[in-house]
């Protein structure tokens, strides 16, 4: 999908999402991303939290180098001063 401004956008809550062309595929999505004035495909969102960090009242950039949270626990690190997926976590493939 093309970038394009914020009032071109549409978000929408999906559940199981099927690829005609391969229905035993299928994907539980938590929002798809379209733009109604244009003919490009959607994308997909898919959101996740870490209940852990959420109970102790820690947003995503304190959660990343907090001592609760090592880089082979947390599916973030922080490198260059920007926080990147942990390409060492193992659901990361």
């Amino acid at each position: 999908m093309k970038k394009g401004t914020l009032d071109s956008q549409r978000v929408a809550e999906v559940g199981l999402c099927v690829n005609l062309s391969l229905p035993h595929l299928g994907a539980s999505l938590d929002r798809v991303v379209s733009n109604p004035m244009s003919n490009d495909k959607f994308g997909g969102v898919e959101i996740k939290t870490n209940p852990k960090a959420g109970s102790m009242g820690l947003s995503i950039a304190q959660t990343v180098g907090h001592p609760s949270f090592t880089a082979n626990h947390f599916f973030l690190v922080s490198k260059d001063g920007q926080i990147i997926l942990n390409t060492d976590h193992s659901y990361y493939y």
